[in-house]
C-alpha cells in the first residue's frame, strides 16, 4: 500500500492539479481544504491528462500485481466512482467514494456494527485486522460513523469516516498516510475538513 499511495502521489504531482481553497466534488458535496498545498485526482483531471496518468500509472516499474491495481483505481476514476484529495505537508491521501447505506441511528445499532467491523474487515484484508476506534460523530450537523483500523503495512494505522447524507447514501472519506508519525496530524486536518463539508441541495 506504501508504494501505491507513492505513485498515486507522483501522479499529482507531476501534473497541474492543485486545489483552490474550495472544491466542488462530483459526489455532490463543497469542501474547504484545511491550510495550504492540496491537490485533486479525480475524474476531470484524468481526462485531461491522460498522458500523466498513463507515464506513472501504466508504465511505472513495479509489479504485475500493482499495475493492475493501478489500472482498476484509473478505471474507476474515470467511471467518477472515487477521487483522491493529497496533502503535501504533512503526506496523506484521502479517498473518497459513495456506497448505499445510513449511519446507525441508535446506540443498539452503532454497538453491533462495530461489534462486527473487525470480522468483517479481517475477512476483506485476508488478515486479522484490529479496529481501535468506532464511534459515531457529527461533522457539520451531519450524523458520520469514524473507526479505526490497522492499515495494509505492519504498524500503520488508517481512519474512515461514512458521512450519512440522509438519501439512502454515505459519502466515504478514508485517510493514509505513508507515514505513521503523521498520524495525529492527518486526523486533525481530516477532520476539520470534515467539518468544512457541504451538501448541495437538489
Amino acid at each position: 500500500m506504501r508504494g501505491l499511495i507513492s505513485l498515486i502521489i507522483m501522479v499529482l504531482l507531476t501534473g497541474v492539479a492543485t486545489a483552490g481553497k474550495v472544491y466542488e466534488s462530483s459526489f455532490g458535496f463543497r469542501v474547504l481544504f484545511p491550510g495550504n498545498n492540496w491537490i485533486v485526482l479525480d475524474q476531470a483531471y484524468v481526462r485531461e491528462n491522460q498522458h500523466i496518468v498513463e507515464s506513472v500509472f501504466v508504465s511505472s516499474d513495479t509489479s504485475p500485481e500493482t499495475k493492475a491495481m493501478l489500472t482498476s483505481i484509473k478505471e474507476m476514476i474515470l467511471r467518477g466512482e472515487v477521487e483522491y484529495y493529497f496533502s503535501e505537508n504533512p503526506s496523506f491521501v484521502i479517498a473518497v467514494d459513495r456506497s448505499l447505506g445510513t449511519v446507525p441511528k441508535s446506540g443498539e445499532e452503532l454497538q453491533r456494527l462495530c461489534q462486527s467491523l473487525p470480522l468483517e474487515l479481517s475477512e476483506r484484508a485476508g488478515k486479522s485486522i484490529k479496529v481501535y476506534e468506532c464511534s459515531k460523530k457529527r461533522f457539520n450537523g451531519r450524523d458520520t460513523l469514524v473507526f479505526i483500523a490497522d492499515g495494509h503495512n505492519e504498524g500503520s494505522k488508517y481512519i474512515q469516516y461514512q458521512l450519512d447524507t440522509e438519501t439512502g447514501n454515505v459519502i466515504i472519506f478514508t485517510a493514509t498516510s505513508a507515514r505513521v508519525s503523521n498520524f495525529d496530524e492527518m486526523v486533525k486536518l481530516t477532520e476539520s475538513l470534515m467539518n468544512s463539508i457541504e451538501l448541495r441541495k437538489k
